[in-house]
């Protein structure tokens, strides 16, 4: 008991000074972990999100794993960047007989790879009709274009002080393979969301690696009160049809529509999406 105290007295003490400089102390904690460039993969809806000093900056779609080949949820750290990379097969069923293949238009890596985990990248792919979707071994496919814009802003945080014209030098040579340490590593993380709310919309995804099931409404139920949002507003039956039509559809519909006294017809849209 009086441990429980003492401890009780370190931490008001804290906010104390804290507050005495002009802060919470809650308030710089989630400031610090704020700072910086943080990249947040949404598994369930293929997208992958850029914060840069807690504040959204971009929105990339994305291919994760397929069922069978299931992309990890967890906490990660970007440590490295490989410029035009080789693949090499991994000892896995479905490489097998597949060869080593140089850097190229066609390469399975694409024009850049982030590592997060043990053979698991963030990387580039030519096979951009398959973003949006379930389709790769476990790694994160990104369109090209994309991958570039993204590595130039890892480097931006991760390497300020690249020398000059080589990021370029690199962009422009599709052969030349460098892999470059990063001097300050990015936060990364991924998570299994199949119910999202942003920007007043309520977007309900297919649960292709069937983790979620049964619970989706309680995950989407869940979103309400991280948001504020009282359940008792939410009109039921548009809710019921949006949560049958999301088992193999992405759903989307403004929560004015959602509540019980807007238009149901407003603010939806369906994408069709393939499952596996």
């Amino acid at each position: 008991m009086k441990l429980a105290k003492n401890r009780l007295a370190i931490i008001l003490g804290l906010i104390i000074v804290a507050g005495g400089a002009g802060a919470n102390f809650t308030t710089l904690m989630r400031n610090d972990e704020a700072k910086g460039l943080r990249l947040a993969l949404n598994v369930a809806g293929n997208q992958l999100s850029v914060y840069e000093d807690g504040k959204l900056t971009r929105t990339f779609k994305v291919s994760v794993g397929m069922k069978e080949f299931q992309t990890p949820a967890g906490n990660y750290t970007i440590r490295d960047v490989t410029w035009n990379p080789w693949w090499h097969p991994p000892k896995s069923d479905w490489a097998v007989g597949r060869k080593p293949e140089p850097p190229g238009p066609l390469n399975p890596m694409g024009r850049v790879k982030l590592n997060f985990g043990p053979l698991l990248y963030i990387h580039g792919t030519v096979d951009w009709q398959s973003l949006g979707q379930p389709a790769s071994h476990g790694c994160v496919r990104m369109r090209n274009t994309d991958l570039i814009e993204l590595a130039k802003l890892v480097h931006q945080y991760g390497t300020p002080n690249l020398a000059e014209g080589t990021l370029a030098q690199l962009e422009k040579s599709p052969t030349m393979t460098r892999t470059i340490r990063l001097k300050t590593p990015i936060r990364f993380s991924a998570q299994y969301d199949v119910a999202t709310i942003e920007n007043g919309f309520l977007t309900i995804y297919p649960d292709h690696y069937g983790l979620v099931r049964k619970q989706v409404r309680e995950q989407v139920e869940l979103k309400f009160e991280e948001h504020g949002i009282d359940p008792r507003r939410v009109n039921k039956d548009r809710l019921e049809r949006l949560l049958e039509k999301s088992e193999t559809r992405r759903v989307v519909m403004s929560l004015d529509s959602l509540f019980a006294g807007g238009s149901a017809a407003r603010g939806e849209e369906l994408t069709e999406t393939r499952t596996h």
